[in-house]
């Protein structure tokens, strides 16, 4: 069910007549992100002793608390759509798998491959950038890279 209502949030952004063949949720984090976690855990921990709270597990949490809000910001959400067209990137909510925009149109060609992953996890480079799915999307994502959409212009005899 998750993924049908993935794949009816792309369907708003595009021609009513291009049909999507499957969609992928990923998100990308930025570099410095775990700096600024840490930096938002010791700042937070540092207003919460400066504030009075008392406990350490209190002014922990807080600090722990900043960290998540920190990490989430740097954390940017994006939808990999296979239309008739081609490729299409779409940003992705932060609270539930969906479209929220289109980006832009992928050029033919563009380059997909695996990097790595875990257990729960993959890494793909995708048009240069690196962004994270669930292993439930990889097989997905790899279809994307293995078989382009058929040209969706008739053959004229060339």
């Amino acid at each position: 069910m998750r993924h049908a209502i993935l794949i009816r949030s792309v369907r708003r952004f595009l021609d009513p007549e291009e049909r999507v063949h499957e969609a992928v949720y990923m998100w990308s984090r930025h570099r410095l992100m775990v700096p600024y976690a840490v930096g938002a855990f010791i700042a937070l921990v540092l207003v919460a002793i400066a504030v009075g709270v008392n406990p350490w597990p209190s002014r922990v949490a807080i600090g722990a608390a900043g960290a998540a809000v920190a990490a989430a910001a740097t954390t940017t959400y994006r939808v990999l759509a296979l239309t008739d067209s081609g490729l299409v990137l779409l940003g992705g909510s932060r609270v539930r798998h969906y479209a929220t925009g289109l980006i832009r149109r992928l050029p033919p060609g563009v380059e997909i491959h695996r990097r790595g992953g875990n257990m729960l996890t993959s890494d793909w480079s995708v048009d240069g950038s690196l962004f994270t799915v669930l292993k439930r999307d990889d097989q997905a994502l790899g279809s994307m890279y293995a078989s382009p959409p058929p040209d969706p212009r008739p053959d004229d005899g060339d």
